[in-house]
């Protein structure tokens, strides 16, 4: 149907649109007639990754604001990513769900690797992490690390509805949505529970309220799934 939703699907770091929940999503979406879009952000290469040049790909990919509606979906710093571009492009996207989305990642301490390791990245100009799609370890340029400091989700004011599914680790920062009219500003939580549902009011828990709810597609339903992943290995 002409105004049936475009979903995107941004996968995490050293993730790929081969992972275990884009495959879920996939299956549980298309159940519901609809399709999932999943850039990979590993293109041309993993060693040449930066915040900036995930942003640019997904800008290209996405529809104009005269388009269909939008949504966002980003898992770890493919959260912060939804983040990122809902801010940067408001009239194109149109809600946003984000599961465990990593809004601390520019913050002293909670980078991918303590600040010993960050000096040693800088000296050697390149360090190597694991990929989950390519079951080894890859390097990855000094320069992703530079370019992600000047990216702040945490203080990103966007104006769509954001259904968040928080990290379950108590350790983590979870985020929630702070009420105000008609913007939303992320802050910082500590605990294990969701403190927020898209589109409050409007009368439906699903991804998109124009499709008929079902039990697995439920922010609850897909939560208890989501949560029998957590033995499998970490992938975004």
């Amino acid at each position: 149907m002409s105004d049936a939703p475009v979903i995107f699907y941004l996968h995490g770091f050293a993730s790929s649109p081969g992972s275990t929940k884009v495959r879920y999503f996939s299956d549980r979406l298309r159940e519901q007639g609809l399709m999932l879009v999943c850039p990979n952000f590993n293109e041309p290469d993993f060693k040449t990754l930066t915040m900036t040049r995930m942003l640019d790909q997904l800008e290209r990919q996405l529809p104009p604001a005269s388009g269909p509606p939008v949504m966002l979906m980003g898992s770890s710093l493919g959260g912060t990513l939804a983040i990122l571009a809902a801010a940067r492009a408001p009239s194109r996207v149109e809600r946003l769900v984000l599961l465990a989305p990593a809004v601390m990642f520019a913050k002293p301490g909670h980078h991918l690797l303590p600040p010993e390791r960050i000096e040693e990245w800088r000296r050697r100009g390149s360090l190597p992490f694991f990929h989950y799609a390519a079951n080894e370890q890859l390097e990855l340029d000094y320069a992703f690390y530079e370019d992600s400091l000047r990216y702040d989700a945490f203080k990103a004011v966007v104006s769509q509805p954001p259904l968040m599914f928080p990290s379950r680790r108590p350790s983590s920062g979870i985020i929630s949505r702070r009420a105000s009219p008609g913007r939303s500003r992320l802050s910082r939580h500590r605990g294990g529970s969701c403190h927020s549902t898209a589109g409050a009011g409007r009368g439906s828990p699903c991804l998109w309220p124009r499709q008929p709810c079902s039990s697995s597609a439920s922010p609850a339903g897909m939560s208890r799934r989501l949560d029998g992943m957590s033995s499998r290995p970490r992938e975004a």
